[in-house]
């Protein structure tokens, strides 16, 4: 028998911060594409986005200080990862 995943999409607050950290990627990316996924380590909903883009750090910093905020002060289980689209060219 398995466990339930939470359905983290009903808890409050947590689509408009998606929508928030994707659109501070999609300000300087346009073209980003994004996925929403469930993860385990650290639990939670997973922002995933691929942009046009090598520089990486450079994309984490237009949403970090953001995301901890909501991590830390509103207490929302959001993550994110990025990937280049140039990495598998």
């Amino acid at each position: 028998m398995s466990a339930e995943r939470p359905n983290y999409l009903n808890l409050p607050g947590i689509a408009e911060a998606v929508d928030e950290i994707e659109g501070a990627i999609r300000a300087v990316h346009p073209a980003a594409d994004f996925h929403l996924t469930t993860g385990e380590d650290p639990e939670g909903l997973y922002v995933s986005a691929v942009v046009d883009t090598e520089d990486l750090d450079g994309v984490v910093d237009l949403f970090v200080d953001r995301l901890i905020e909501l991590q830390v002060d509103r207490g929302l289980p959001l993550c994110t990862s990025c990937r280049s689209a140039r990495s598998s060219e």
